[in-house]
């Protein structure tokens, strides 16, 4: 659902979507959070968005033991 609120861009809508589906989740995932850096960033909150990519890298090295989510390492470039 968020992809296809991306595709239409319909950023708003699918920022306040993907930070429900965060807050209910009981398990997190790097892609959510990475997904919502998107948002942010398409919404010019660069800093919050930096803390959203970070998150999803942080997320992934506890699931894989590997250094990062590489595209939120980009994005992170991007936001700076």
């Amino acid at each position: 659902m968020a992809r296809i609120l991306e595709q239409q861009y319909q950023y708003y809508d699918g920022m306040n979507y993907i930070s429900e589906v965060i807050k209910t989740n009981t398990k997190s995932h790097p892609y959510l959070h990475h997904l919502l850096g998107n948002f942010l960033m398409h919404h010019i909150q660069f800093q919050k968005a930096i803390a959203e990519f970070e998150k999803a890298n942080i997320e992934f090295y506890k699931l894989y033991k590997s250094s990062g989510f590489s595209f939120s390492n980009y994005n992170i470039g991007l936001c700076y």
